[in-house]
């Protein structure tokens, strides 16, 4: 009955409470006395006896080499009690503190279902149409701001969409709406980084090519995806500013870590081949 209270309450385990009754009919017992009268080994019993010192109950002495235990008065029980609730309800009020300080972020981050439903996405396939998505993105840009774009090119044999997209960068830079790009790791991203001076934009080389060709825009309140190969083009556009604002945050964090990637894949001797290769579009 008192050991199954004991245990019921959560103060000790079943193994500490039977420890703990047997040693109060006694004056001190040793650990191998325990061991016998418990059906335990002596290494359990100096387990358990640590656990029990440590909760301040019982006192360990050495005699002769050889390791005595005795109880200390049952009110100790209720010291220990004590002990643990005042340090649950300092827990309880710094994980509350902690919590109090960061719930204006998760306000923030949290999407609204009024904002949810007043998203638009509209959907782009082919050619022409994805173009088309690309002029609507711009258009909804103020003049004299910043995009963001996360770009894996389109092969520069690919003239036909490369003088389609010359419409876009025509547009952007009537606007002078400024262009930051983290791009892929290929010939066609040198040709980038030796055209930006001319085109309004900063390219950064920061991971390796994807093998998908692909592109993400990103303004105040627009997202712009599209992806291209050979069989087709399709593209979505999204307003939302909720979650625009979000991916530019990330997009501001990956452009720190870009530009420590970019110094590295910059001084490749392949990357240096290809800036040499096309030196003449430095001036375009």
């Amino acid at each position: 009955m008192i050991t199954e209270t004991l245990t019921e309450i959560n103060l000790l385990t079943e193994k500490e409470a039977k420890m703990y009754y047997l040693l109060l009919a006694f004056e001190e017992m040793p650990a191998s006395l325990l061991a016998k009268k418990l059906n335990m080994n002596k290494g359990s019993i100096h387990y358990i006896g640590e656990s029990l010192l440590q909760k301040g109950i019982i006192i360990k002495t050495r005699k002769n080499n050889i390791s005595y235990f005795r109880s200390e008065p049952p009110k100790k029980l209720i010291t220990y009690l004590e002990r643990g609730i005042e340090e649950a309800q300092e827990k309880f009020a710094k994980d509350l503190q902690q919590l109090h300080e960061i719930i204006p972020f998760l306000e923030k981050t949290r999407t609204k279902p009024s904002q949810i439903l007043h998203s638009k996405v509209s959907y782009y396939e082919g050619l022409d149409n994805v173009l088309q998505a690309y002029l609507n993105f711009l258009e909804n840009v103020p003049e004299n701001n910043t995009i963001y774009s996360y770009v894996s090119p389109a092969p520069i044999e690919d003239k036909k969409f490369r003088k389609l997209l010359q419409k876009t960068i025509d547009k952007r830079l009537e606007k002078n709406i400024h262009c930051k790009i983290i791009s892929t790791y290929c010939e066609e991203s040198a040709r980038l980084k030796l055209t930006d001076k001319h085109q309004n934009r900063e390219t950064l080389i920061a991971f390796k090519d994807l093998g998908v060709m692909s592109e993400t825009m990103l303004s105040r309140n627009q997202t712009f995806e599209a992806f291209y190969s050979t069989s087709g083009m399709v593209a979505n556009l999204t307003t939302n500013t909720n979650n625009a604002i979000k991916q530019i945050e990330s997009f501001k964090l990956a452009w720190q870590q870009a530009k420590i990637e970019d110094q590295v894949n910059c001084k490749l001797p392949e990357f240096q081949q290809w800036l040499i290769k096309n030196k003449g579009l430095e001036g375009y």
